[in-house]
């Protein structure tokens, strides 16, 4: 009786703990604030640098909240929001995702591709929390389409 509580318990452990993870997303926060930056430095645009800081680091910030609520993500790892992707996680299968930040937009445009495989990608133009679930929904196959 003992025994079975223990295999009951332990494969409660690993089905609560949620689905294991089958894709991984890097958030290019380099790319991403780069081209905020030089958006703002073009003598057309001229904003203050540190505006263009502050919304890219939120559109970042309210992409990641509805990532992590969003159902059709959890299957999904997300990597890069804090701090820069882990070296490894570079040479391993991955989707690169950018978002081309225009300060003062409510939508922005974004891209991804796989690894290095242009064949293997797609974008679009959305809000933090519709950017989430068109990303997801293309990486799981349950929605959108490659551009």
């Amino acid at each position: 009786m003992k025994h079975a509580y223990w295999v009951v318990t332990c494969i409660l452990l690993v089905s609560c703990n949620g689905p294991e993870p089958s894709q991984t997303v890097i958030l290019d926060r380099r790319w991403n604030h780069d081209f905020a930056s030089t958006w703002c430095k073009m003598p057309t645009h001229q904003c203050p640098p540190e505006k263009a800081e502050s919304e890219i680091s939120g559109f970042e910030k309210n992409f990641a909240k509805a990532f992590a609520k969003d159902s059709g993500c959890e299957r999904i790892r997300l990597l890069g929001v804090r701090e820069p992707a882990p070296k490894d996680a570079m040479f391993a299968e991955y989707w690169s995702l950018t978002i081309d930040f225009i300060p003062g937009r409510t939508q922005q445009h974004w891209g991804m591709i796989y690894g290095t495989d242009w064949k293997r990608s797609a974008n679009g133009e959305g809000r933090p929390e519709s950017v989430a679930r068109s990303v997801c929904a293309f990486i799981e196959h349950t929605g959108g389409s490659a551009h």
